[in-house]
């Protein structure tokens, strides 16, 4: 994995043999890795470990972190050093899932007011800083959906033609 697309980190503190996927928030300097330790059911489950040393060393944020339909695709982002958004999509038949944190990872939930779920889920999620989310539904629409409370409420903003 790498930082800055040039200087390789090696995230510890992950186990199993599972994908890592690389969190680097709009803001601050904490980093934070989801660690896939395994899958089943039809669900992806991930452990966080965080770095707040650039990925020169790593802790264990938490061993049970968010839970996601496994539809195909998961996307991983984060606001801050508290707000994390993890979505997945690809599959009509799972639809897809949203779940968020606002306390640097310890704990999942879904968002209290989440957008309707798009027919395939979500493709891509990112943020801007600020608490503010947005996400792209892997079904082609002329639009997207956009959180600026992290990722609690959502609005749909529409682009045109």
């Amino acid at each position: 994995l790498l930082t800055d697309g040039l200087h390789p980190v090696a995230v510890t503190g992950c186990t199993g043999t599972g994908a890592i996927r690389l969190i680097i928030p709009a803001a601050g300097t904490t980093l934070y890795a989801l660690c896939q330790p395994d899958s089943g059911a039809g669900h992806l489950g991930f452990g966080v470990v965080a770095s707040a040393g650039g990925g020169a060393t790593w802790t264990p944020v938490t061993p049970t972190g968010p839970v996601v339909a496994n539809a195909g695709g998961v996307s991983v982002t984060a606001s801050d050093a508290s707000h994390l958004l993890v979505v997945s999509g690809g599959r009509a038949d799972l639809h897809g899932s949203m779940t968020v944190s606002s306390d640097g990872g310890r704990t999942w939930h879904e968002p209290a007011s989440p957008p309707s779920p798009p027919d395939r889920g979500w493709a891509w999620v990112g943020s801007p800083g600020a608490r503010t989310f947005y996400a792209v539904p892997t079904d082609p629409v002329s639009g997207f959906w956009r959180s600026t409370d992290g990722g609690e409420t959502w609005s749909r903003v529409t682009v045109a033609h």
